[in-house]
């Protein structure tokens, strides 16, 4: 008996691509290939990108420290003409007083501040007299003799002015029962 037999298949055509897959899977290397190479100057092209960006931030970095410099220096004149002006009013000053010059001097002042935009003139610095009327509230406890409670409420109600302060504690005023309600510049 013979056995049935099957064609038989050549070893390389199971296990190798056909002739149209090896040149698909060649140009696809091919293709692979160039991508490397594509890659290779993208990373040029960005290491070129990267120094030049660096170089930028170097230059930034050199024209912020230069700013910093100059707002600092300009600053400082800002401060030393400050301080100039702060003199010069002081100086102004001091000449009204050697002169003797009157109030008329501190108007000008005032006139002046508002053409001024960046200083403020002062005027002299004097001592004034103000008179002021002070309403206080004062608790005090008086003690008299009388009668009843009611008898003793009206003696003092019917006690002249010069009786009551002869009444008062003037030590005792500085406690906390004393109220001030109104004070009044005249």
């Amino acid at each position: 008996m013979t056995e049935p037999t099957t064609p038989l298949t050549p070893w390389h055509a199971t296990t190798t691509p056909s002739i149209v897959d090896a040149t698909t899977t060649l140009d696809d290397l091919i293709e692979k290939v160039k991508t490397v190479e594509e890659l290779n100057a993208e990373v040029t092209a960005l290491t070129s990108q990267v120094t030049d960006l660096t170089a930028q931030v170097k230059d930034l970095t050199d024209s912020l420290t230069v700013s910093r410099q100059r707002t600092e220096r300009a600053q400082s004149r800002v401060n030393e003409y400050s301080a100039d002006a702060t003199r010069l009013n002081e100086l102004m000053n001091e000449k009204a007083d050697e002169e003797g010059w009157c109030s008329k001097y501190e108007e000008s002042l005032e006139e002046w501040n508002t053409q001024l935009t960046h200083i403020d003139l002062t005027g002299r610095v004097k001592e004034y007299d103000v008179t002021i009327d002070i309403t206080l509230r004062y608790t005090h406890h008086i003690t008299v003799e009388a009668s009843s409670e009611d008898d003793a409420r009206s003696q003092v109600d019917n006690m002249s002015d010069s009786d009551l302060m002869d009444n008062l504690d003037y030590d005792d005023m500085y406690s906390t029962d004393v109220e001030i309600e109104e004070v009044e510049a005249q």
